[in-house]
């Protein structure tokens, strides 16, 4: 690779922060032109890793699914569901059709409306005992009017790191579409399916 061209280099330090730039001419002058190309390749094929991506030990992870779109999935999401050591999910059929899709493949574990009390707390125990578990509802946010919110709060009650994974939301989506004023609204839940 030439350094002809280059324009100029960013200088960060340990944290990626930036701390200055040198420009094409500083570095061929103060280089020379074969270093300077070793450094620019190693910088053009070296891309940081990003931790968010890795799901840590003894962590929740509430993960947003699609609603209805699966190209609505994040990067992020996608890396985490695939990593984690098990996902509890709502029903274990379409989560793990979704994963399916996404040529990810791990561990389901039954979480819903119907075992939630008794689940969430042996969930925690799992992420207590350094297990990293993903939480996702059928479509949405979970523990927004899904389960979700009990498995939070056993894992806060014992000190345990809960992360969570933005994406979709009924609730957002629905709101940014209606035209109504966003500077302040009251949820109260969704309506029931039957009147």
């Amino acid at each position: 690779m030439s350094a002809k061209g280059f324009g100029c280099v960013g200088i960060t330090d340990a944290s990626g922060y930036l701390i200055g730039i040198i420009t094409d001419g500083d570095l061929r002058r103060s280089m020379g032109p074969d270093l300077l190309s070793r450094l620019a390749g190693d910088v053009m094929t070296a891309p940081a890793a990003n931790p968010s991506l890795t799901p840590q030990p003894g962590h929740l992870y509430v993960v947003a699914t699609p609603i209805g779109n699966l190209a609505d999935l994040t990067d992020r999401a996608r890396a985490i569901l695939g990593a984690v050591d098990l996902v509890a999910c709502e029903d274990t059929r379409t989560t793990g059709a979704m994963l399916t899709r996404f040529g990810l493949h791990r561990e389901l574990v039954a979480y819903h409306d119907h075992n939630e009390t008794e689940t969430a707390e042996r969930l925690a125990g799992l992420i207590a005992a350094g297990k990293s578990v993903a939480v996702v509802s059928d479509a949405g946010t979970p523990g927004l009017s899904d389960p979700g919110f009990r498995l939070v709060r056993a894992c806060r009650r014992r000190g345990l790191p809960v992360v969570p994974v933005p994406g979709a939301s009924a609730l957002i989506t629905v709101l940014s579409a209606a035209g109504l004023p966003t500077n302040g609204f009251l949820f109260a839940g969704f309506l029931p399916p039957k009147t």
